[in-house]
């Protein structure tokens, strides 16, 4: 059952969804098959997906597909590189999205929390400059969606850069230069 569309708190009974699976002859492959149907399904209500768009509320975007649209519009204002930079960083957010399963979730829903336990993740296996990266990457997807009126602030702006040491090679000097090529 539903909420009918009367506004009023009365249920409306929701009708039935037949699946036509002619291609298994018997039951027992049916069933089968129902199962598997009937596991991705829960699968995806437990991650908050809603099959139902309510007329009076604007339509919402998952965090994955408004982050994938923000790409797309960002690439074309990128080089080559650069776009394919931003791909992989944001591959690797929509990877750990899909660990926690956050793909989903509404892209208005989602916090700051989510994307500082992403970060906290990628400062153990990388420096903190490869940090700050894939910060500019999301930072700079996420404005794209706050003009565009998607989100209301970018919560990426809120997390602070993280300070890193440069380090600075040493210049041979031309006396050197001529050793090394004199020896080789």
């Amino acid at each position: 059952t539903r909420r009918s569309s009367d506004l009023t708190d009365r249920m409306k009974r929701q009708e039935n969804i037949y699946i036509l699976n002619q291609r298994q002859k018997n039951e027992k492959q049916r069933l089968t098959e129902l199962k598997k149907i009937q596991k991705n399904l829960l699968s995806l209500l437990k991650r908050g997906h809603s099959p139902y768009l309510h007329p009076e509320t604007k339509e919402k975007y998952s965090v994955q597909n408004a982050l994938k649209w923000a790409l797309e519009l960002k690439k074309k204002t990128l080089t080559e590189t650069t776009g394919q930079d931003y791909e992989q960083k944001l591959s690797l957010f929509i990877a750990y999205l899909k660990r926690e399963s956050l793909e989903f979730k509404p892209i208005d829903e989602f916090k700051k929390g989510s994307i500082l336990k992403y970060w906290n993740e990628v400062i153990q296996r990388n420096s903190a400059k490869t940090r700050n990266n894939h910060r500019t990457v999301l930072s700079s997807l996420f404005s794209v969606l706050k003009e565009n009126e998607m989100v209301l602030e970018n919560p990426v702006k809120e997390i602070s850069v993280e300070k890193t040491k440069s380090v600075r090679h040493k210049t041979y000097s031309e006396k050197q230069l001529d050793d090394l090529l004199v020896v080789s």
